[in-house]
């Protein structure tokens, strides 16, 4: 991030800003790509009796440390029966 702001002055990182809301990319963007290309083909076989949506072959987000105790804590409560 230092070498971002030593190297770029605060108009070309507005307007990278602004072209990133205009065209994103990276692995959110592509993931809903191929989400799209593998609903599409899913769909097109046949053999799906639903649709699919391209949600349905995006992986979830990474569980955070807070979520993963909170699971865990409620493992153990079920497992102790409280």
């Amino acid at each position: 991030m230092h070498e971002l702001l030593a190297t770029t002055d605060s108009a070309e990182l507005s307007e990278w800003m602004a072209f990133f809301r205009l065209e994103p990319w990276g692995h959110e963007v592509e993931n809903w790509r191929t989400g799209q290309l593998a609903a599409t083909v899913a769909n097109y076989s046949g053999r799906i009796k639903k649709p699919l949506k391209p949600q349905d072959f995006i992986p979830p987000p990474p569980k955070t440390k807070r979520q993963r105790l909170q699971e865990s804590i409620a493992k153990m409560k079920a497992f102790l029966g409280g």
